[in-house]
């Protein structure tokens, strides 16, 4: 994504979280950059997607609604093959202030969707000869200096450029080092020119890097040998022709009657964010979008109605290995999981959406969200998109899908009283259609009860771990140093790896104690669970351990935590089956299973017998 999110009122704290949280892919590994042709996909890449519209509609359709019955989807979704709409619906409020419902053409900040538009005025122009690919960005802005006159137009479009600056996002760990988005509005000069020279982090086309400042810079270009603003260049060539009549740079080229407020926090809250002006992130965001034009857009790229079948080619062209899949030029080429997926997201505080496209099978699917949820946890928004975007890829690829279990009405007969759950005390109250599950004495509340397990293993690995676990919750690197392999040991000798650390876990005070709450399993059988306690923090982590008992890997445990509600509500999906709703409170969801003639709590660690 384009842009970090924020939560409302403490926007720089939380913006803090979210940069750092990229510094925990610092104790695993560096991400795999090099240049690499697409991989070649397993034996389903030639199925054919969406087989059963009529079906997959329906479960679609019956997907959707159970994540807006419990506040997780306020938007539009579309899917289309070819030029027919498979199935479109919209969900939730366009408006809180005035109980306005979205609708299907409602109008939504599409974030870095954005991007794909900048990159195809840029091969517009190369297709009439005004641009060239391997032009220099210092031919058109020699102010920014000598890394000027070493990135290409081609660098830019595949975010291989090493340019350090950027606006929105920050390659270091502190809140300082970001320049945000100000509400007023500014120049593409003033935008241009203002870090003043270009720095660089690594020698142009050596390898990927996502910035907004590339798209920013292809923005400025295109403007400059259009004479052109970006707004009027795209309509006049692209959304006028196309019939795109809702989609334009900036809120002001739309109806703003129907453009979709944008909210942050848990699905309960509708607070609007801090405004930024679009303008700070021309070329990279800022653009506003309905699902039936960016549906019109995909099909139109795909048919060669853009741009030249050449610069159609390089524009999906896999040019840089992103993780798993390759960036092109605007666009992520993605093959792992059978047939080719291209899409995008894109993101901002209160927005989040993706619009992709399978060409073998010309089918699209658009998701424009107006309710963004970091007020919860860190990356909350990014992680819940993609597995929104996931389930309805498994639908129209016909594969199994989850979906959130709604309540069947009751009544039920449910467990009630006084019980036990790895050692703490809990009461059960029941109503015909739920349970509410209260911790009692010093118990924990039941979203952490599985943190606080102390398990044991016997073996050096298992002691390892804890002396690696106590030294982190003391900032002590020396015996984590020589229990790590070489990787780790680099990014401690650099000093990365302990001011990452540092950074994301702040100041924890006195180390108090550790205890592991999750031995490995079959499905990870080189992890561990460590809850570490201080006197002023507590934190959950996991650490992967290499074939030699060596730490191989670090990672925060997103899911941990120990102050959850004292008492929640359970809803009855049916006799034998409980559900907590823990996206409303922060947490993940827990289900309640009655298994073997006894209740069982699925808890995010493991499975907990209730006695």
């Amino acid at each position: 994504m384009s842009i970090d999110y924020s939560v409302g009122a403490d926007y720089s704290a939380v913006m803090k979280l979210l940069l750092t949280a990229a510094s925990i892919v610092v104790l695993l590994a560096a991400c795999a950059t090099q240049r690499g042709d697409l991989p070649a996909g397993n034996q389903t890449a030639q199925q054919i997607v969406l087989a059963e519209p009529s079906a997959a509609a329906v479960s679609i359709d019956r997907m959707l609604e159970a994540y807006a019955f419990y506040g997780r989807l306020s938007g539009t979704v579309l899917v289309a093959r070819g030029d027919t709409v498979v199935y479109q619906r919209s969900f939730g409020q366009r408006d809180a202030r005035v109980g306005a419902a979205n609708a299907d053409d409602t109008i939504y900040d599409v974030g870095s969707i954005a991007k794909q538009f900048t990159a195809a005025a840029v091969m517009k122009l190369v297709d009439t000869g005004v641009l060239e690919l391997d032009a220099r960005v210092a031919s058109f802005f020699p102010a920014l200096g000598a890394v000027a006159e070493e990135v290409s137009i081609h660098h830019l479009l595949s975010m291989s450029s090493g340019i350090a600056q950027d606006f929105s996002r920050s390659r270091t760990y502190d809140i300082d080092d970001v320049v945000f988005p100000q509400s007023w509005p500014v120049t593409m000069t003033e935008l241009v020119h203002y870090f003043g020279e270009l720095e660089s982090v690594f020698r142009p086309g050596a390898r990927f890097e996502y910035s907004n400042m590339n798209y920013i810079l292809l923005a400025a270009i295109v403007e400059q040998v259009t004479g052109s603003d970006l707004h009027s260049y795209l309509s006049s060539t692209f959304f006028v022709p196309l019939g795109m009549s809702s989609t334009a740079v900036g809120r002001d080229g739309v109806d703003p009657d129907r453009i979709a407020r944008g909210y942050v926090g848990l699905p309960t809250h509708h607070t609007p964010p801090e405004p930024w002006h679009d303008s700070w992130l021309k070329g990279a965001g800022g653009m506003y979008s309905s699902a039936l034009d960016l549906h019109r857009w995909m099909t139109a790229l795909e048919r060669n109605e853009v741009l030249s079948a050449a610069s159609t080619e390089a524009l999906f062209a896999p040019h840089r290995r992103y993780g798993r899949s390759h960036y092109a030029y605007g666009w992520v080429i993605d093959s792992t999981d059978g047939p080719t997926y291209r899409y995008h997201e894109g993101g901002t505080v209160g927005y989040a959406a993706e619009a992709g496209f399978y060409p073998e099978s010309q089918v699209s699917i658009v998701i424009l969200t107006n309710h963004t949820h970091e007020l919860a946890r860190l990356g909350e928004t990014v992680t819940h998109l993609q597995g929104l975007s996931r389930q309805l890829r498994n639908i129209v690829l016909a594969r199994p899908y989850r979906s959130l279990p709604i309540p069947g009405g009751g009544p039920y007969e449910l467990p009630a009283g006084p019980r036990m759950i790895a050692g703490f005390g809990y009461r059960f109250e029941p109503s015909p259609e739920y349970v509410d599950i209260s911790a009692t004495g010093e118990s924990p509340s039941v979203m952490d009860v599985g943190f606080l397990r102390d398990l044991f293993e016997p073996g050096l690995r298992y002691r390892r771990v804890v002396r690696v676990a106590e030294s982190l919750a003391e900032d002590n690197f020396g015996p984590v140093f020589w229990r790590s392999e070489w990787m780790i040991q680099m990014g401690i000798a650099s000093g990365l790896v302990p001011d990452a650390w540092r950074s994301l876990t702040g100041d924890k005070g006195r180390f108090v104690s550790t205890n592991v709450y999750r031995l490995p399993t079959d499905a990870r059988p080189n992890v561990y669970w460590v809850r570490l306690v201080n006197d002023a923090t507590e934190t959950g982590i996991f650490l992967t351990l290499n074939r030699f008992g060596r730490v191989r890997g670090m990672q925060i445990d997103q899911s941990f935590s120990v102050n959850g509600p004292r008492t929640v509500r359970a809803l009855a999906i049916d006799d034998q089956t409980l559900f907590v709703d823990g996206f409303a409170l922060g947490y993940p969801d827990l289900t309640i299973a009655y298994d073997n003639d006894r209740w069982v709590l699925r808890h995010p660690v493991g499975d907990l017998t209730i006695e």
